[in-house]
């Protein structure tokens, strides 16, 4: 065990230093707490916080926990399991030195680490260790019009064509307007039984006349004045 002896800034042991700082809410007592940190992280961590005092005695406050070495023992990996033990003391005392793990070339999409997101990633593509990379279920060639239906996974009920049918009434023209819409919206939301990458664009976008009127041609009601007015 510990003990409070001299002056802390000339010898930070433990004990005296979560004197100086408490931490509120402490389960055990101060000595008791010090004579558990060893079984509870390494002790280059504990050092982060004994060697940080001369110089920054309690260190900057967050969430209410004052502890200097804060910043430099919450960003290091190795210390992983005294974060995780402040953090359920109360509320979590490394949320203010959290430093985004981002950046290229490795960590350009998925989780940065504190909470937040390093990016997301385009329609075909799939965030793996922090980088995009095709999706093996999507198709090879993400402008053509079976490949939007095939990635979108065509609802086509009402209509009596399937894919191939109907991506024949579309002309390159309405397929670049399909695209942008797409590339904005995705696959968009169904509406009376039709699930169509660009359907607004469809609807709206003159380049689509034809196919809006073979759709329109094949359903007891127009769909767009319902799904797009």
């Amino acid at each position: 065990m510990e003990k409070v002896e001299g002056d802390c800034a000339q010898d930070p042991t433990c004990a005296c230093v979560l004197t100086e700082c408490p931490v509120p809410d402490l389960p055990l007592p101060v000595d008791q707490i010090c004579d558990l940190l060893p079984g509870l992280a390494p002790q280059k961590c504990i050092d982060m916080i004994l060697d940080a005092y001369p110089s920054e005695q309690c260190g900057e406050a967050c969430n209410g926990i004052s502890l200097p070495g804060l910043e430099e023992l919450c960003n290091d990996p190795e210390c992983k399991a005294l974060q995780d033990t402040l953090g359920n003391v109360g509320p979590d005392p490394c949320e203010c030195f959290c430093k985004p793990q981002c950046g290229p070339p490795n960590k350009l999409c998925g989780d940065d680490g504190c909470g937040g997101s390093c990016g997301l990633c385009g329609p075909d593509k799939l965030c793996d260790s922090g980088v995009c990379v095709a999706d093996p279920g999507a198709c090879a060639d993400p402008e053509s019009c079976l490949c939007l239906f095939e990635v979108c996974e065509l609802e086509l009920a009402g209509l009596p064509v399937g894919p191939d049918m109907l991506c024949g009434f579309i002309d390159d023209a309405c397929l670049d307007q399909i695209n942008v819409d797409y590339q904005l919206k995705g696959c968009g939301d169904p509406c009376m039984g039709l699930e169509i990458p660009g359907f607004e664009a469809i609807c709206k976008a003159p380049e689509c006349a034809a196919i809006k009127g073979m759709m329109t041609q094949f359903m007891p009601v127009d769909p767009c004045p319902t799904c797009y007015p």
